[in-house]
């Protein structure tokens, strides 16, 4: 009897610790997300505008339709058209190394402005793919990767920043943040490099190319807060490891005024392709 007594208080104790608890997740303040970027390439330049939606909503971001988009380098102003919701295009246009341009954005009688400096960029001399092979443990299987190598002389002077981007047979292989690839010049201050050592930038699994594919790789040049932008986006996103260790998540500013998130950069870009021998 005594053990059924205690049974039954501990249960009303438990019972009493049950409290519905309600998190307050910014649901009801949507903001602009603006992805906008040009370059030193003579061609048609792409802004994508989209909002955030609810952290419960798991539909596709909106996209923005009805925006008026121009940028500027203080001489000449481009004007960004609207091809389809969500995305504006210039006419064909290259941005200038040494000129800085602004960005505004109007949508629904606000304005979100961003200014970004084109850098010159370390021209590549040439690019090697040098396949290697590895073994995975535990299944004791051969597997095999390529490494994009570089020959290129760093340009003289700290305070250089780098984005890379690669190409399979002029796919975009790069195209989300997680699989940049970008660096600074601390260490490799006006240095020439070849391929000895391999100076590697990407890692090409084998089962992605075979032989002959065309690799292209770019390298852009950006500014050190545009870096410290991109480390910070891959620390909310990808070096998280969805442990209670994990800090609370947050959103990425970036330069975009008024309260939207998203980032503006021009560059100033060097490319170079090799085959898959």
């Amino acid at each position: 009897m005594r053990y059924l007594i205690y049974l039954f208080g501990g249960m009303l104790i438990l019972s009493s610790c049950r409290e519905k608890i309600d998190f307050d997740l910014n649901d009801d303040l949507p903001r602009l997300v603006i992805d906008a970027t040009m370059s030193t390439d003579y061609k048609r330049h792409k802004i994508e505008i989209t909002k955030t939606s609810s952290f419960y909503n798991q539909q596709e971001a909106e996209k923005i339709s009805g925006a008026q988009v121009t940028v500027s380098d203080g001489t000449q102003n481009i004007v960004f058209n609207e091809l389809m919701p969500g995305v504006y295009l210039s006419d064909s246009v290259a941005a200038q190394v040494g000129k800085t341009y602004q960005l505004n954005v109007t949508y629904q009688g606000e304005s979100y402005m961003a200014s970004s400096s084109v850098f010159p960029v370390s021209q590549l001399d040439s690019i090697v793919t040098v396949q290697e092979f590895d073994t995975i443990p535990i299944i004791n299987e051969v597997d095999s990767t390529y490494s994009l190598g570089i020959a290129i002389t760093e340009q003289a002077g700290l305070g250089d920043y780098y984005l890379f981007k690669y190409y399979i047979n002029g796919f975009l292989e790069s195209d989300t943040i997680r699989e940049y690839s970008f660096t600074e010049d601390t260490f490799i201050d006006g240095i020439s490099f070849d391929f000895n050592p391999l100076i590697s930038v990407y890692q090409i699994d084998h089962d992605n190319v075979q032989s002959g594919d065309l690799i292209t790789l770019e390298i852009h040049s950006i500014s050190e807060d545009y870096l410290d932008y991109l480390a910070a986006v891959l620390l909310q996103t990808e070096f998280r490891q969805g442990t209670i260790f994990d800090g609370p998540a947050s959103n990425v500013g970036g330069n975009i005024s008024n309260g939207a998130l998203g980032y503006f950069f021009v560059s100033d870009v060097s490319r170079a392709s090799t085959n898959i021998p």
